[in-house]
């Protein structure tokens, strides 16, 4: 008996291991989000379609990216603010 809750105890650790690298991740990335983003606007202002050969690309809807721009700011902001809640939202990306 005693060696199943120590086991249980064991993967309850990783679990959380897991969690909380899972976080660090995605705080860790929000900036760098936030700039390929903001590199994406500047592509689509300097022009929305090209092309290559008889190929035409047509690159990302600007109000998606803007919305995706301000949803990054805002949680890089909370996150410099060094809110000590910690919210999951799965609607938060767009």
């Amino acid at each position: 008996m005693l060696w199943a809750t120590q086991r249980k105890k064991k993967r309850r650790e990783r679990t959380l291991l897991r969690v909380r690298s899972f976080f660090i991740m995605a705080i860790a990335s929000t900036l760098t989000q936030l700039e390929e983003v903001q590199a994406a606007i500047t592509a689509v202002l300097n022009s929305q379609s090209y092309r290559i050969g008889d190929i035409t690309y047509t690159r990302a809807d600007l109000d998606k990216l803007s919305q995706r721009e301000e949803m990054l700011l805002n949680r890089y902001n909370r996150e410099q603010r060094g809110s000590s809640a910690v919210r999951v939202n799965f609607s938060d990306g767009i």
